[in-house]
This record gives C-alpha cells, structure tokens and sequence, in this order.
C-alpha cells in the first residue's frame, strides 16, 4: 500500500473525460492486466457478495463508503483524496451468475498507472472482504 500511496503522490498522466465511471479494462495500458483484474478482485467481490449484495454494506460504510445508484447494490468510496473506487454488485438471476465490478472515475489515470489501479482494486476487494464479518467463524478467519 504504501508503493500506491508514492506513486500517487508523484504520478501525473491524462485523464480521459471529466464524468461517468469506467471499468478497469477502459483504462490506457490496462488490456493486459484485465482479465487479472477482474479475477482477483471482481470475481473475489462477486463470490463473497453477489448471494447477499446488503452484505457490503457494513464493510463499505466502514471504509467511508456512500450509497451510489448503479446494480442492486453500490457504494462509492475514497481511497485516496480526490480519487474514489465504485463497488457495483448484482443478485444472481435465472440466466445470470451474480457478478461485480469495480469502476473508476474517468480521472483516475492522471493520478495513478493502470497497474497500480489494478493493485488498488485488489487491495480494495481483499479489505471489503476481510471486513466482512458475516461469514467470518469463530476464530475471526474467513
């Protein structure tokens, strides 16, 4: 964490638009890092949540999460001032598995590399999940 908190002090690149959120895939330089991605830390948040999307709820508020209107359920939280990640889950249905995504403000890359982006959603899933205290037994492991 603290490699992200240097980088994102000293790291200046071009933000792609000034609203809307983007997937992890969307970012410059990131194609090669996608599917990655979005198996550790979507798929990560989709397993632990999807079932019971009201699940995230603790954990984001824990993290200065708010509610966003996206999916059955979503939250909106900063992880570095002026920079916010964009937790999205949806319920599994009759064709669908239940999924996740992590999404990004359009700015993001101006203050951070595409890896490190990847590194912060995975380190975001991981927390959210950890903090999870509903499917935690009794010694407080998962």
């Amino acid at each position: 964490m603290v490699v992200l908190v240097l980088h994102y002090l000293v790291y200046r690149g071009e933000p792609l638009r000034d609203q809307g959120w983007l997937a992890y895939r969307d970012m410059p330089r990131a194609r090669h890092f996608a599917s990655a991605f979005e198996q550790m830390a979507e798929q990560r948040m989709a397993g632990h949540f999807s079932d019971n999307p009201g699940g995230i709820e603790a954990p984001a508020r824990e993290l200065w999460g708010e509610p966003a209107r996206m999916g059955d359920r979503s939250f909106d939280i900063p992880v570095f001032p002026r920079l916010s990640l964009l937790v999205v889950l949806w319920k599994p249905s009759e064709v669908e598995e239940g999924s996740a995504r992590i999404l990004f403000p359009p700015g993001a890359p101006h203050y951070l590399h595409s890896e490190d982006l990847a590194a912060l959603g995975v380190v975001l899933a991981e927390r959210m999940v950890g903090l999870d205290t509903r499917k935690q037994g009794p010694s407080g492991g998962v």
